[in-house]
């Protein structure tokens, strides 16, 4: 019986380490969303694409993470 209880008190513990965790994930992430407009494209991008030279230049701009990140959320 004090196996099964000791079991327990150490479940209770990671849980209680989990959640803490995962908050402090979700204030990270809220914290991160609340700096972008999720469907603000990022500076220069016009959708939609008419022209090859268009196509090129996204793709150009797509090689900064910034771009990309915001390109690749509104999906």
């Amino acid at each position: 019986m004090d196996v099964v209880l000791s079991q327990l008190a150490e479940i209770k513990a990671e849980i209680e380490q989990q959640t803490r965790l995962i908050r402090s994930i979700m204030a990270a992430v809220q914290t991160a969303d609340d700096d972008d407009d999720p469907c603000e494209l990022p500076e220069g991008v016009l959708l939609p694409l008419e022209t090859l030279s268009q196509l090129m230049d996204l793709e150009k701009s797509l090689h900064d993470a910034d771009n990309y990140r915001k390109l690749v959320s509104m999906v």
